[in-house]
């Protein structure tokens, strides 16, 4: 049975985390040369990480989503796919990267308003 008041709670504070995170990204880069222009160096590997904190919060509230939703986790896990050869203006990327997430938050707290 899925608790829905805890995977709000969770979803709700999971979408603090990314609101905050965004702010403190975007906080990093303007101290950047370049600020919000200058562009992201690395193309490929994996996703650039602007606020350790904000990551490791991102990471508990997954785990914590993934043990109340198993049957969603690939969804609750996905990774926007960002550095795929192009170079993004750290603006952007940052905008791309933690609309990524609300969307996941968003399409998540539809569905279990629906159920």
């Amino acid at each position: 049975m899925v608790n829905s008041t805890k995977i709000k709670i969770i979803l709700e504070n999971w979408k603090q985390a990314i609101i905050l995170g965004k702010k403190e990204a975007i906080e990093k880069i303007n101290k950047m040369p370049d600020g919000k222009s200058g562009r992201i160096k690395r193309i490929v590997g994996s996703d650039i990480v602007f606020d350790l904190k904000y990551y490791r919060n991102l990471l508990a509230f997954r785990d914590q989503l993934c043990l109340e939703l198993p049957h969603i986790a690939d969804i609750i896990r996905s990774d926007p796919n960002l550095l795929d050869g192009y170079t993004w203006t750290r603006g952007d990327y940052v905008d791309l990267y933690f609309s990524h997430y609300e969307m996941v938050v968003d399409k998540i707290a539809q569905a279990i308003s629906k159920t």
